[in-house]
């Protein structure tokens, strides 16, 4: 691809710059399963298009986030995993939504619907679904809130 074919980074995200957040569990329980390891990635495209990672490695908290939202300036939060161990970051999500937004990449796709995380859904800018069975998950758990998938 030649330089004048290449999109801006941003562009691919609707706009936005996106933080990777990674969490390894030892299972899907939140109540049983253990959280193994949390890194977050600051993604960086240089002027000639190329894609840098800079990885953050820790157990997640909200310093830690702070810290690199404070250094990175990101345009936005792209976070997809158990809402459930991430019960720090939701808890902070007003904080985040006052300069970037939040977006969630629903990878949940197994019956019944867990409508326990309806709240964690509802305070993601941007909801989406990995599979037609989670866009089905969503629209249900969120249809008194008028949800539809981008």
């Amino acid at each position: 691809m030649s330089t004048t074919e290449k999109s801006a980074f941003s562009q691919r995200f609707r706009g936005y710059f996106p933080v990777v957040i990674d969490i390894e569990t030892a299972g899907f329980n939140a109540e049983t399963d253990a959280m193994l390891e949390i890194a977050a990635s600051i993604l960086e495209m240089d002027e000639d298009g190329y894609l840098k990672i800079y990885p953050v490695t820790g157990y997640g908290n909200p310093d830690v986030l702070r810290h690199i939202l404070e250094i990175e300036k990101p345009d936005a939060i792209l976070h997809f995993t158990d809402p459930r161990f991430w019960i720090w970051f939701y808890n902070m999500e007003h904080e985040i939504r006052q300069n970037i937004p939040i977006f969630y990449y629903n990878i949940w796709d197994d019956l019944p619907d867990p409508k326990y995380n309806r709240d964690y859904y509802r305070s993601s800018d941007l909801l989406m679904s990995i599979s037609k069975q989670t866009y089905g998950l969503n629209t249900r758990i969120l249809e008194d809130y008028g949800y539809k998938d981008n």
